[in-house]
């Protein structure tokens, strides 16, 4: 009777061990099902800080006024462009590194800085010809309007 029990135990065993390991793999999945949500979240804020920081750096840079896209390398990985709009209006747009997030603003130009209108933040091209918001490629870093630093 007593070797009966002592199968049972190991049985018994066996099955809690196939539970554990069945826990821990399902956990393991979920770990790295977040795992990459969190590697895409930390991506985007990157991109973010990198479209932010080159449309804030942009007013600290010097620019001449022309109708067409000028755009430099901005300090964070991003770049900057800015182009002369009619009535004397700016429009300014910071790029993150890959070119996939662009952050658009409204501003004046004036002895050779841009000034930010209080009111003129955008997450579209606030212009409705789409031609107005064509960016020069990065691969045309030849073009006059592309000025590295």
């Amino acid at each position: 009777m007593n070797a009966q029990r002592g199968n049972v135990v190991w049985l018994m065993l066996a099955v809690l061990m196939l539970l554990a390991t069945q826990l821990l793999w399902g956990m393991n999945q979920l770990y790295i099902s977040r795992l990459s949500g969190v590697h895409t979240e930390i991506q985007y804020l990157r991109m973010t800080l990198q479209a932010l920081s080159a449309l804030d750096e942009s007013a600290s840079l010097a620019w001449s006024p022309h109708t067409e896209w000028q755009c430099q390398q901005a300090r964070g990985g991003g770049r900057a462009c800015v182009k002369m709009m009619p009535g004397d209006n700016l429009l300014i747009v910071g790029v993150d590194a890959q070119e996939r997030l662009r952050f658009w603003r409204r501003g004046a130009y004036s002895n050779g800085k841009v000034h930010f209108h209080s009111r003129g933040w955008s997450d579209f091209c606030p212009y409705t010809p789409e031609d107005e918001c064509e960016l020069p490629s990065i691969q045309g870093k030849g073009d006059l309007a592309w000025r590295e630093r």
